[in-house]
């Protein structure tokens, strides 16, 4: 995904509730809005270099190695 439909696609996310949360220590992950179902905490997705990832949990980004500082 190149940077313009990321743009896109992410003012389409905020319009959804999503929002950029920075407390999970990786840079632009756009965090889902809270819900009923707890099992899902922090739903969301982070773009990096054209590449748009997903993860029920943010924690297990950390094992993404193109996301690792």
């Amino acid at each position: 995904m190149n940077e313009a439909a990321w743009a896109t696609t992410r003012a389409g996310l905020e319009a959804d509730g999503y929002f950029e949360n920075v407390d999970y220590g990786i840079d632009g992950f756009v965090d889902g809005p809270d819900g009923s179902d707890e099992s899902y905490p922090a739903r969301g997705f982070v773009w990096n270099d054209g590449i748009l990832d997903c993860a029920s949990y943010p924690g297990i980004l950390r094992f993404v190695s193109a996301l690792q500082s």
